[in-house]
């Protein structure tokens, strides 16, 4: 399965953004505070709809191609598809995820994830959940996430994205609230596990990842 993205006369600010991101990349979006970062990366995932422009998603296979559009001048039963379409293939790590009163494993099984899911310990070793729970004595099972800290709980919702089975891997500042020494951690895992796949993110991270396209909203 190959998936690409195609933002077509995109406008923020007073910037007009064309640009391919091809299959299996990695794509950083930078830009100061207010450029409108969140807004796009929700664009593509289809939470909103663009103002200017478009966003192209294909899907290709060796049967047949698939094409998804975004754009301002669709409708809402338009943009509702879109969405609908974009949850098949997107895996969406946001700033700020709700915990409410669930353990860690609730919080996974809502990305339909379970203990056979495919490196489901590794990856909670490696992004560092387990030790989490060994410090509390507990586990995933016992353990609420609504009693972590906010950098404990990004580490959820990171483990999730990664072992959600989508080709397209979108991360909104997955680390704010780490450490640069944690930070730098969890993005080696990151890389580790988003080969082959479409990695969209922004972060503040002084992180650097080989072959990245970079774009800039400033």
């Amino acid at each position: 399965m190959k998936n690409s993205i195609e933002i077509i006369k995109y406008e923020t600010g007073n910037k007009e953004i064309n640009m391919k991101i091809p299959p299996g990349s990695t794509c950083r979006i930078k830009g100061n505070s207010g450029s409108g970062k969140t807004f796009l990366l929700d664009t593509i995932v289809g939470l909103q709809s663009c103002k200017k422009g478009l966003i192209k998603i294909t899907k290709e296979n060796l049967k047949k191609k698939d094409l998804f559009i975004n754009h301002s001048k669709g409708n809402i039963n338009a943009q509702k598809e879109y969405f609908k379409n974009m949850r098949g293939l997107i895996s969406y790590c946001s700033q700020f995820g709700y915990v409410g009163n669930k353990t860690i494993l609730e919080i996974l099984e809502l990305g339909f994830l379970n203990k056979n899911t495919k490196n489901f310990d590794d990856i909670l070793e490696k992004i560092g959940i387990n030790n989490i729970c060994r410090k509390r004595g507990q586990n995933i099972k016992s353990l609420l996430a609504s009693s972590l800290s906010g950098g404990e709980r990004q580490r959820i919702f990171i483990a999730r994205a990664l072992l959600t089975n989508k080709n397209i891997i979108i991360l909104d500042e997955p680390t704010s609230s780490l450490d640069q020494k944690n930070s730098k951690k969890v993005w080696q895992v990151i890389s580790e596990y988003t080969k082959n796949k479409l990695l969209i993110f922004t972060t503040h991270s002084n992180i650097s990842i080989k072959n990245e396209i970079t774009i800039d909203l400033d």
